[in-house]
């Protein structure tokens, strides 16, 4: 057991002082990727904080891709998608948030016309002794 957690952790170090050499660079993302989401966050009409930023860094990430700059740019992209997704996740809760608080509201409404049907329905009864 030690041995393999020693393993896991030799091996995660030697994968970030790989990723130190500034001539390497692993991007996560495509400029594509980023273009897509600001695409559908566009088209979703979502327009928040996190959108604004987003947009911030796309251009900025683009800008320096352009320069030569990939590591930074690659960086920024990266930072943007999150920001896209972070928008998205945001909506989708607030929509879901918004489908709860009707349920409940209906929910509340119908028991209360339960109750009613269960008093008249009591009465009834009682009535006819």
């Amino acid at each position: 057991m030690k041995r393999l957690l020693m393993a896991c952790a030799c091996a995660a170090a030697l994968g970030l002082l790989a990723g130190c050499d500034k001539g390497l660079v692993y991007p996560s993302t495509t400029p594509a990727e980023a273009g897509t989401l600001k695409n559908f966050c566009e088209q979703q009409n979502i327009m928040s904080p996190e959108v604004r930023s987003a947009d911030s860094l796309y251009s900025l990430g683009n800008v320096k891709l352009r320069e030569g700059n990939r590591s930074l740019g690659y960086a920024h992209l990266d930072l943007a998608i999150i920001y896209y997704r972070l928008a998205l996740r945001k909506q989708e809760f607030a929509t879901a948030q918004k489908r709860f608080d009707e349920s409940a509201a209906k929910l509340s409404e119908e028991q209360e016309q339960l109750a009613t049907y269960r008093e008249v329905l009591k009465e009834m009864k009682g009535g006819a002794k």
